[in-house]
């Protein structure tokens, strides 16, 4: 359970650093959402460029299975790195939108 904890913590300081950043659009702002209950993490772009709505998911990811998800990544930022520079083990990280037959062996079997 601590081990839990401890992404948990990585997560969200890994997401609010990322929406510190500042966007090109002052009409978009960066939100994190966590939902902790049911182990979802996101970063999203919220606002207007012009006359079109903005809402985008940069960064998302799912604690299941004692593991940290990577679902979604539209950054040039190196999750799965960042996530290691934070303390998680990297046998602990899944590239679930990488299909699993294309995923490192060690991740298989997550």
């Amino acid at each position: 359970m601590a081990e839990i904890i401890n992404y948990h913590n990585a997560l969200e300081a890994l997401l609010q650093r990322y929406a510190l950043l500042k966007p090109h659009n002052e009409e978009v702002e960066l939100q994190v959402w966590i939902d902790q209950i049911r182990g979802h993490y996101q970063l999203l772009s919220v606002g207007w460029c012009n006359d079109k709505r903005v809402h985008h998911c940069l960064m998302h990811f799912d604690l299941k299975d004692e593991k940290i998800w990577i679902q979604h990544n539209s950054t040039e930022v190196e999750l799965d790195n960042e996530l290691v520079a934070l303390g998680v083990a990297p046998e602990h990280i899944v590239l679930g939108f990488i299909p699993e037959y294309r995923r490192p062996k060690w991740q298989r079997a997550a």
